[in-house]
Parts: structure tokens; sequence; C-alpha cells
């Protein structure tokens, strides 16, 4: 890709450097952040850059995307292991511990992603996929984790009642992960029929047309209860009697979020999962006197990918996926333990518009995890 273009050429097989495996790509997906990626690359790049503080890529360079794939290692580069042998289906995060680390699906022809033949892996993070799971099913376990992920952060009470906001891709995984933690009923909205049909599919007890139906309105008829051990926070100034409040924001187009803040009820918590690739506005006075914190997820993380794998019938739950002792990636990663999930990735908050600064698409950075 050259700034949006889409190109096929033929590329060199990369060589892995140290602790790094080659390996022949089995199957990829196409996500969304791809598609921002070609549609919307200047702010996609103006967005990484403001959250992280480095260029992603240079806009006029090629990359070889693609970041949800499965793999069969082929060989090693030198210092690895060799722990998994070649032939061994493995899936990974989209990350090459390299100095700077590198962005799978985000770099160059020398580190290409999974739309390319051959691509290059850390050994230090490469997982077995095990015999029972296809190559397809083994490519989604990267956008899963993203659901897996937006619920976990969610923190979701016992008695809360979720509302998700599109049944795209990541909604309808969300949906899939409310539905098998036992939350519900699960209140659902978009505006396609055939999304709307496999939210239904999925689990979802309430689907609705937002053309037709308020997706806030069929909460409150989901969610109302008289039972004060089911009752969620109280503000004087929203009247109503609910079950707490949880929004999954998974569409990602301008003004969605506004909608979001206007439509909650008090002291609900928003996750977002939509990413919002040009500029949004918000409202003060729905975001101060409804909303309490908007999480937003980040992808791939080794222990939710465990986590992810682990739930799929016959994978044991400890399912090695990580035993690093390589010290410059622990000095890297800033902790020098076997579970990279807590420091792979950034935790993003949308900045509460009550704490006097206006929400961006991409939200302010809050820690590294």
């Amino acid at each position: 890709m050259l700034d949006g273009q889409l190109h096929l050429q033929t590329l060199p097989i990369p060589e892995p450097g140290p602790n790094e495996a080659l390996v022949r790509v089995l199957a990829a997906g196409i996500c969304g952040s791809d598609l921002h990626c070609r549609t919307h690359t200047a702010e996609l790049l103006a967005a990484t850059k403001m959250a992280t503080g480095t260029e992603l890529f240079d806009v006029n360079a090629p990359i070889v995307m693609g970041h949800e794939f499965c793999a069969e290692v082929v060989s090693y580069g030198p210092s690895s292991r060799a722990t998994l042998p070649p032939g061994t289906r493995v899936a990974s995060p989209g990350l090459l511990l390299r100095d700077p680390m590198r962005l799978i699906g985000y770099a160059g022809p020398e580190t290409p992603g999974g739309y390319a033949e051959y691509m290059l892996l850390s050994e230090d993070l490469m997982f077995p996929v095990l015999e029972n799971v296809s190559d397809e099913i083994a490519a989604l376990a990267e956008p899963m984790t993203v659901a897996l992920h937006a619920v976990t952060r969610g923190g979701l009470a016992p008695n809360v009642v979720p509302l998700v906001i599109g049944c795209g891709p990541v909604g309808l995984a969300i949906i899939a992960v409310l539905k098998m933690r036992g939350y519900g009923p699960i209140v659902a909205a978009d505006f396609s029929p055939a999304r709307r049909s496999l939210a239904t599919a999925m689990g979802t007890d309430v689907v609705v047309d937002p053309r037709v139906i308020s997706p806030y309105d069929a909460w409150r008829e989901a969610a109302q209860t008289d039972d004060p051990v089911l009752l969620g926070p109280q503000n004087p100034m929203v009247p109503g009697a609910f079950r707490p409040q949880t929004i999954f924001e998974c569409v990602g187009v301008p003004g969605v979020m506004a909608q979001v803040l206007a439509g909650a009820t008090a002291g609900s918590k928003i996750v977002v999962a939509g990413v919002c690739m040009q500029g949004d506005s918000d409202s003060h006075a729905h975001g101060h006197t409804r909303s309490e914190a908007g999480d937003g997820p980040c992808s791939g993380f080794p222990h939710t990918l465990r986590g992810l794998l682990g739930s799929v019938p016959g994978t044991p739950e400890d399912t090695p996926i990580h035993k690093c002792g390589n010290r410059s990636c622990e000095s890297k990663l800033g902790q020098p333990n076997n579970d990279h999930g807590r420091q792979l990735s950034s935790t993003y908050r949308t900045t509460p518009t009550w704490a006097g600064r206006r929400p961006t698409a991409t939200g302010e950075r809050l820690s590294q995890h």
C-alpha cells in the first residue's frame, strides 16, 4: 500500500533476526483497522502519533498489512530456542519485538504482515494452534481478543444490562462474549437487517433497528426494575429506576458518541470499541449528568489470547504461550516476567467532558499495561 493505494507485487522472503521465526501464512483476516488505514491513512498516522508519540510508518513508503493470521513455522533466526518445530501452526499478537518495536501489518516489506506469503514473528510471542482449531478460526483469535478485552475492561456488574451499538464483527464478538459470561438481557442495535439477524443468532435478547426504535428506549424497557437489589446508580436529574448500564460503542463514525452520551442513563459506563478516524463532537451537558467513564479496548494481548482459546472445547487453560528468557525483550517491555500482556499495549480512556477537556477519536493515553 502506498498512501491509500493497494498494489500487488512479489516480495522477497524476509530474513528472521535473533529470536525470530520465519512463518508461512495459512489464513489472514481483513480488519477494520486495515480499511481505516487505506481510507484514512493520514488521520490514522496523526492519531497514533498523538496517542503514543511515535510515527507508525511513512505515509509515502509501501507497507504490507495483515495482523489477523494463522501461520506455519518454517525456520528460525539466530539465538532462537526453536521450541516449536517447523510445521507447527502458530498464532501471535501483531508485534515484532525489535528495537524499536514493530507493529506487524503496519511496516514495510522487510517485516511484512499477514497479506504476504511469508512473514516474521517473535518466537517469544508465538503459541501453537491446537489440532481441533482450523486455520480460519485461529486467524479470528486476534479480533476476538478485542471483544474479550472490551468486556473485561468494562468491569460489568452482575446485574448489568449491556447495550451494544453496532453489530459488525466487533459488536457481534462482544455479544458472543457477553452471552458466554451470562450477562443479560443483552440489547443491540444496527441499521443492517443482516447484522441484526446475526446478532439474534449470537444470542442477543433485544435487537432493534434505530430507524424504528431508539436503542436507548429499548434498553430502558429491558432494564427497568423495582427490585432494590438489582437497581443501578441513581441520579435525581435523570429519572427512572433501572439496572446498571454498560454501553459498547462498536460503530466508530462521527456523531455516534454524542448520541451515546445523550442516550446513556445515570452512572452508565461506556466502552469504546469503535475506532473513529474523523473529527467528532460531543455534548458537555450529557456527559456531565450521565456518563461515568469511557474505556477503549486495545487488541491482541497474549494473556487474552490464552483466555480466548482456553474457552474453545478441548483447549487447556494452561496452554503455553510465552516462556521468555530474553533479557533485551524484558528490558524493552519494562518488567521481567512471562506475561507480556500487561506491557504490550496502551490503555486509553476517552477524555471525559466533565473533566474540562474534549474527547478525541483515539482518546487520552492513560498508561502502559
